[in-house]
């Protein structure tokens, strides 16, 4: 089982595989599970996970009766719920067995893919298709972030219980910086060096009290951002009623954001979820179905420069932002169940930098409360890794002895 294990991690981290259109992962994890009797899917015992599921399964029966869903079928439906029930379970396999294998010997295949991935994403750039088995080394650049930023963590935990590696952690420290500057992400970038500030307070909280006024530097930049978004949005809503109202917010008659038609198209994302959410509050309109409903668009006459985009291919984008497609799709009732998972693990580890009573294996938990800052720009719930990590954090907080 070791072996399937450790292909799984490296997969999980480098996913260029498929087998008849679905990821390797998928079948490595059905290997694992079959392989020894003693391993159990604890489901109905895990409560909130069960719960999520079941918002999910009520929103995929809801998203039958919604007039404004071109809905894909029975079929695409029942693939996606059964998606769905392998991440929950690769979480919650992760959560109760985690503790129980050789991490550095696990964690090792999973850097190895990290390195794949990084090779990847700067050199090859390429697809190879045989049929019923296919390879995509041509990764988009969100998603080679997402993995970057839940890998960083992991990879320095490996660094510094390594006696031949720990001498390197500033090197490391420095290949991940540089990889995710030379990335062009944007967001990424300020994630990974809060990601770097935690690590670092975890392995010497006597540098705290330094850390924690850079820390403040770039939330304050970051809350900048933010601030900036939000005028953006308060402009873009005041425009039809008052257009010289609306160029007093943004400061200048053509708002920046005018000029980033990447920006206006998640502005956009989040207008239709707000469509959405109003229309179908509690349940969603199912899994995977963003891309599929037809939202009226009623907002588009702030979003000028995206004027040569049809209706149909704005309704086609994801929501570009992991909250925002768990709050359209599975409505407060997922919404809710969702925050329930991720929220103990994080609050744990703020708890311990706040009070200094940290372990290294709180390092995981910084995997989680990284990509989830990052869920706030992409959608990413949707694949193995976010499920893994999630996993991982609550196996990290529950158990003490893993160091």
């Amino acid at each position: 089982m070791n072996k399937l294990l450790k292909l799984f991690l490296f997969f999980t981290a480098f996913p260029c595989m498929k087998i008849f259109g679905v990821s390797i992962t998928i079948f490595l994890f059905m290997a694992i599970i079959f392989s020894r009797k003693n391993i159990k899917i604890q489901f109905l015992k895990s409560k909130v996970f069960l719960f999520f599921f079941v918002a999910i399964l009520i929103s995929s029966v809801f998203s039958f009766f919604d007039d404004q869903t071109s809905h894909p079928g029975f079929f695409y439906i029942l693939k996606i719920c059964f998606q769905y029930l392998y991440w929950i379970c690769v979480a919650i396999f992760f959560k109760k067995y985690f503790k129980s294998f050789n991490i550095i010997e696990l964690i090792k295949y999973f850097l190895l893919g990290l390195i794949c991935l990084i090779i990847s994403f700067f050199v090859l750039k390429f697809k190879l298709d045989y049929g019923f088995l296919s390879f995509n080394f041509d990764f988009s650049r969100n998603n080679f972030v997402f993995i970057i930023l839940a890998g960083f963590p992991i990879s320095y935990f490996y660094f510094i219980n390594n006696k031949r590696l720990k001498k390197f952690t500033k090197l490391l420290i420095f290949i991940f910086f540089l990889v995710m500057f030379l990335s062009q992400g944007r967001s990424g970038i300020l994630i990974l060096i809060i990601e770097i500030i935690f690590v670092s307070i975890l392995v010497n909280p006597k540098i705290k009290l330094f850390y924690n006024f850079v820390l403040a530097l770039i939330i304050i930049a970051f809350l900048s951002g933010a601030l900036n978004f939000f005028l953006v949005s308060l402009s873009n809503a005041v425009e039809p009623y008052n257009p010289r109202i609306a160029g007093f917010i943004r400061q200048d008659g053509e708002s920046d954001v005018e000029q980033n038609k990447s920006l206006m198209l998640r502005l956009m994302m989040i207008d239709k979820t707000k469509e959405i959410f109003l229309e179908n509050p509690f349940f969603g309109i199912g899994p995977n179905m963003f891309k599929y409903y037809k939202a009226p668009l009623d907002f588009r006459i702030n979003y000028k420069k995206l004027d040569y985009r049809d209706d149909d291919y704005i309704n086609s984008r994801s929501s570009h932002g992991t909250y925002f497609h768990i709050l359209s799709e599975f409505g407060i009732l997922g919404f809710t169940f969702f925050l329930l998972i991720i929220s103990p693990p994080i609050l744990y580890l703020l708890k311990h930098l706040y009070n200094s009573k940290t372990r290294k294996s709180d390092i995981f938990l910084i995997s989680l409360f990284g990509i989830s800052l990052h869920f706030l720009s992409i959608s990413a719930i949707t694949g193995t890794i976010a499920w893994v990590i999630i996993g991982i954090a609550y196996s990290s907080k529950t158990d003490k002895q893993i160091e």
